[in-house]
């Protein structure tokens, strides 16, 4: 399960060229990335929470 500290991915952000400024950014802030696949890194046009408890 993923929480409000954790940026999860479509893809294999690994082979984003700013991989590494974009994972520092976000273990300055607290946030761990995930990457849902090996695939190619796709843009689905938004954050879309996996699960939200209320």
């Amino acid at each position: 399960m993923y929480d409000k500290k954790t940026a999860v991915f479509f893809g294999n952000i690994e082979k984003h060229r700013n991989y590494h400024l974009i994972k520092s950014f976000l273990l300055n802030i607290g946030i761990t990335c995930e990457k849902l696949s090996n695939d190619v890194l796709t843009d689905i046009g938004g954050i879309v929470p996996l699960t939200e408890q209320i």
